[in-house]
C-alpha cells in the first residue's frame, strides 16, 4: 500500500508541545464543571446509563441561522455554538461556558486512504461576560472555533492529562456537553442519500444505545428536500439519565430553539435581553410573585403621609402596643403633632440635631415613632 500506514502515524512531538502550548493559556483557569440544574443530584460515580430525546426544528429557523452566518463570514456551526453558550451560560448562572464538539481528525491528506477512527474532540470556551451583543459573541465564537481547528492534533485525552483539571468520578473532565453538527447533503436529513457503493443501497439506521458518555451531547443536522431546500434541523440529545429526565431535556431543546430564533432574528440584541423562559413560565412567575402590581407605575410617598391615610382609614385600630401601652392610630397621630409642636416651641426647624432620651425601656418604640413622625412633620 502506497498510502499512510498506522505505523507512520506518530504524532510530531514539536506540533503536539507547540499546540499544548495554546491549549494552557486558553482554558487556564476554567471551572471545573458547569452547574447546570438537574433533577437529582450527581451520584459519586457517574453511571453510563443514557436517554434520548428528538430534535425537530422547523425550516424557517434553518434558514435564519444560514442567513445570519452569512452576513457575519460564519458557519451555521457557529450560529449554533453561539446559541448553545448563551442557554447553558444563563442556566447555570455563569459567563464562563465550556462546549465539546468533535472533529474528524483528518488533516493530513496523507488519512484520505486510510481506514479507520481519528475523530477527536475539542473544547470551546465561550466568554459571556460584559453582556455582548450577539453578533459580537458571534465574532468570537468565530473565532475561537477557527484556533480551535487550527491546534486540532492534540488528542483529548492528552489534553486532560497535560491540564490535569480537578478529576471527579461524577462528571467528565473539561466538558460535560457536546455539541455535533451535520450538513451533509441528503434528503431529510439522511447524509448517506447520496452515497454510492455500486449495486448496494445504504440507509440510516439509528440505534438508541441506552448510554451516555458526557450529562447532555446534541447531535443536530441540517435536512434538505429533493430539490436542495432547507426542509429543517433534526437530531436527538442524548442524556445522563441518573441526573436528567426526558421532560426536562425536551425543555432544555425548547429553550434552545427560543435562544436561536431570538438571536438569529435580531444580532444585535444584547445577551441579557435574550429570554429562555415560555409564555407558561412567564405566567407562573407572575402570578407566583403578583408581578402586576409590582410593575404598576408608584407615586413616590412620604412615611408621614402613608401614615395619615391610614389614621383616615382606621382610627380606631391598635397602631402599637408596647407593654402595657396601647394607642389607636388616631391617638399616635394626636400625640404625635403634639410633640411635633413642643420641639417647634424649643426651637427646632430643618437642619438642627435634637437628641431624644426615654426612661421606660417598654415605651421605647411608641416614643420613638411619636418622635420620627414629629420630625417630618417639622421637615415638611
Amino acid at each position: 500500500m502506497a498510502g499512510a500506514q498506522f505505523g507512520d502515524l506518530d504524532d510530531s512531538q514539536s506540533l503536539i508541545a507547540a499546540q499544548l502550548a495554546y491549549w494552557e493559556q486558553v482554558l487556564a483557569g476554567m471551572p471545573e464543571r458547569l452547574v447546570l440544574p438537574t433533577d437529582r443530584p450527581y451520584p459519586p460515580v457517574a453511571g453510563q446509563r443514557g436517554g434520548r430525546v428528538a430534535v425537530e426544528w422547523p425550516a424557517r429557523l434553518q434558514q435564519q441561522v444560514a442567513r445570519v452566518a452569512r452576513e457575519h463570514n460564519a458557519t451555521g456551526f457557529m450560529v449554533v455554538q453561539a446559541a448553545l453558550a448563551v442557554l447553558l451560560g444563563k442556566l447555570a448562572a455563569s459567563s464562563d461556558v465550556a462546549v465539546g464538539f468533535p472533529i474528524a481528525g483528518r488533516r493530513d491528506p496523507a488519512l484520505d486512504e486510510l481506514v479507520g477512527f481519528f475523530v477527536n474532540t475539542l473544547v470551546l470556551r465561550v466568554d459571556l461576560a460584559g453582556d455582548p451583543c450577539v453578533a459580537e459573541l458571534l465574532a468570537q465564537v468565530r473565532a475561537r472555533s477557527l484556533a480551535a481547528f487550527e491546534h486540532q492534533d492534540v488528542p483529548f485525552e492528552v489534553l486532560v492529562e497535560r491540564l490535569n483539571p480537578a478529576r471527579s468520578l461524577a462528571h467528565h473532565p473539561l466538558v460535560q456537553v457536546m455539541l455535533a453538527w451535520q450538513n451533509l447533503p441528503g434528503q431529510l436529513g439522511d447524509g448517506l442519500a447520496g452515497l454510492a457503493l455500486g449495486d448496494l443501497q445504504v440507509a440510516q439506521m439509528p440505534i438508541d444505545t441506552h448510554t451516555a458518555r458526557v450529562d447532555l451531547s446534541f447531535s443536530l443536522a441540517e435536512c434538505f428536500t429533493e430539490a436542495g431546500e432547507p426542509a429543517g434541523i433534526s437530531g436527538m440529545v442524548e442524556f445522563r439519565s441518573d441526573v436528567f429526565d426526558a421532560a426536562s431535556v425536551e425543555a432544555l431543546v425548547g429553550r434552545l430553539q427560543r435562544v436561536l430564533a431570538v438571536m438569529t432574528a435580531e444580532p444585535a440584541r444584547r445577551l441579557s435581553a435574550v429570554d429562555v423562559l415560555d409564555a407558561g413560565e412567564h405566567a407562573r412567575l407572575e402570578e407566583w410573585g403578583n408581578r402586576v402590581v409590582l410593575t404598576r407605575p408608584v407615586v413616590p410617598v412620604s412615611v408621614p403621609e402613608l401614615f395619615a391615610a391610614q389614621v383616615a382609614r382606621s382610627p380606631q385600630a391598635v397602631a402599637l402596643s408596647c407593654g402595657d401601652v396601647c394607642m389607636t392610630y388616631r391617638e399616635l397621630d394626636e400625640a404625635a403633632n403634639r410633640l411635633a409642636h413642643l420641639l417647634v416651641g424649643y426651637g427646632a426647624a430643618r437642619a438642627s440635631v435634637w437628641g431624644c432620651c426615654w426612661n421606660a425601656r417598654s415605651r421605647r418604640s411608641w416614643r420613638w415613632w411619636r418622635c420620627s413622625k414629629a420630625v417630618r412633620r417639622i421637615w415638611r
